[in-house]
């Protein structure tokens, strides 16, 4: 989403609290940051439609610490290909 978007957004949340449609304030930002996170999470089951999106597993290794997935990250080359 762009930065205006969500400004607009923002507004009209502003303006329906002020005009008494809603009790409590919402900033939209909290919302879309659960709504990702809560997709992230369903992606990962090997049942939803978009896991196949996903990148591979990566392979369980000593590492020091720990990450949120098991997803390998891609590898970028700067070879220029022909």
């Amino acid at each position: 989403m762009t930065h205006a978007l969500l400004n607009k957004i923002g507004a009209f949340l502003k303006r329906s609290h002020r005009q008494r449609f809603v009790k409590s304030l919402t900033k939209i930002q909290p919302l879309l940051d659960s709504a990702m996170e809560n997709l992230f999470r369903k992606m990962q089951s090997p049942d939803h439609c978009l896991h196949t999106l996903l990148p591979p597993d990566r392979p369980l290794s000593n590492i020091l610490w720990t990450r949120g997935d098991d997803f390998e990250l891609p590898r970028c080359s700067l070879n220029l290909h022909k």
